[in-house]
C-alpha cells in the first residue's frame, strides 16, 4: 500500500470550512470585547475628569467650576469652557484625549463629555441657586456631574435651559 503525503482537495475544503465557522463564531465576541474596552476607557476618562473638577472645587472652598469657565477666565469665548479652564489651571492634563470618548462617532476635538448645567451655571438671580458647592449637590448618588454628551449639546453642556432633552448620549 502506498503512503499519501498530501491532503486531498476535499480534506483541504473541510479544514477551510471548519476554520471559517470558528472565525464566524469568534468575530462577534471580539467586537463585544472591543466595545467593552472602549466603555472602560470612557469610564476612566470620566473618573479622571471628575477628579480634576473635585480638585478645582477643593482648592476653592468647595465651589464647582462654572460650565463656561471661572469668572476670571481671561481667554476668548471660543476657549471659554470648563474643560479648557481645568486644563489651563492644571487640574486636567493638556492632552485632550482624556476628554475624548473612544466610542464617539463625531470628531468634536477634545470635548465629548458634558458637565451638568443645572449645578454649574451662574445664578441668574438671588433665588436661582444653580452654582453649587460640591457637597451641596442634591441627591449626589442620583445626580451626574459629568457624562457622555450629544454632539449638538454645545460646549459640554447638559440639561441646559430646562428642556426635556438632557443632552446625554448613551453610547455605552
Amino acid at each position: 500500500m502506498e503512503r499519501r503525503t498530501a491532503f486531498s482537495v476535499v480534506e483541504l475544503l473541510v479544514v477551510i470550512a471548519i476554520i471559517s465557522v470558528l472565525a464566524a463564531m469568534l468575530l462577534p465576541t471580539l467586537d463585544a470585547t472591543v466595545d467593552r474596552s472602549r466603555a472602560v476607557v470612557c469610564g476612566n476618562n470620566l473618573q479622571q475628569t471628575y477628579v480634576g473638577i473635585a480638585g478645582y472645587a477643593n482648592d476653592r472652598n468647595g465651589w464647582l467650576i462654572k460650565w463656561d469657565g471661572p469668572a476670571s477666565w481671561p481667554y476668548p469665548p471660543g476657549l471659554y469652557t470648563w474643560p479648557r479652564a481645568l486644563q489651563t489651571l492644571g487640574y486636567l492634563p493638556a492632552d485632550t484625549t482624556i476628554l475624548d470618548c473612544p466610542s464617539t462617532d463625531f470628531p468634536f476635538a477634545g470635548n465629548d463629555y458634558g458637565i451638568n448645567y443645572n449645578i454649574t451655571a451662574t445664578p441668574v438671580s438671588d433665588n436661582d441657586s444653580k452654582l453649587r458647592r460640591l457637597n451641596e449637590i442634591p441627591n449626589p448618588s442620583a445626580t451626574y456631574l459629568v457624562a457622555d454628551r450629544k454632539q449638538n449639546a454645545g460646549y459640554g453642556l447638559m440639561v441646559r435651559g430646562g428642556g426635556s432633552d438632557p443632552g446625554l448620549d448613551y453610547r455605552h
